[in-house]
């Protein structure tokens, strides 16, 4: 049976509680692009491209409980790389809480190139594997499609965005010195 929102359970190791685990799983495979797992739900109102999420059994860690996400929801089998701290949802609006860990898919295993879902699934859901390549594009051809982004998916695409952008400022800094040179130095 799972738990329900605001039923906290205890997170490892602390004394904080938490409403939900958020799952940010990438599925990774020799000579491909890494590829980030969303889950687009369908309810009777609407479609969500989110990221895997569920709550906490009381029996289970953090860990285990994404990986088992994980498992249920898309039929992966991975390896808990990080867990993150307790954070607010939504802050200033709710108390609900959240705890985010990363999740590494072995794509090149054999359980993990044609993943079957146990079946005992009541919710249609659909999953996506989107290349950490074109992320945000894909992500606005969700919203095109008609079908909402959760905002932690924008967050963790324009994060990378920034990431990329500076990796590739660093890397022409360092190959074309010439055209990086400030105005001190000119002067001088």
């Amino acid at each position: 049976m799972r738990s329900t929102p605001n039923q906290h359970s205890e997170c490892d190791n602390s004394d904080e509680v938490c409403d939900s685990i958020v799952v940010i799983a990438v599925k990774k495979r020799l000579l491909h692009f890494d590829q980030l797992v969303v889950i687009e739900h369908h309810n009777s109102l609407t479609r969500i491209a989110q990221l895997p999420t569920d709550y906490r059994q009381p029996d289970e860690t953090t860990g285990d409980c994404a990986l088992r996400i994980v498992s249920e929801q898309t039929g992966y089998q991975g390896k808990v790389l990080e867990v993150g701290p307790t954070a607010f949802v939504e802050p200033g609006q709710s108390n609900c809480t959240s705890i985010m860990v990363e999740v590494s898919i072995d794509g090149d295993v054999p359980c993990n190139q044609l993943p079957q879902l146990d079946g005992n699934s009541t919710t249609e859901n659909r999953v996506h594997l989107i290349s950490l390549r074109d992320l945000t594009e894909s992500l606005t051809s969700f919203s095109e499609r008609g079908v909402l982004v959760d905002a932690q998916v924008y967050a963790y695409a324009r994060g990378r965005d920034a990431v990329d952008r500076e990796q590739q400022r660093v890397k022409c800094e360092i190959n074309h010195p010439e055209q990086f040179t400030s105005e001190k130095d000119t002067i001088q």
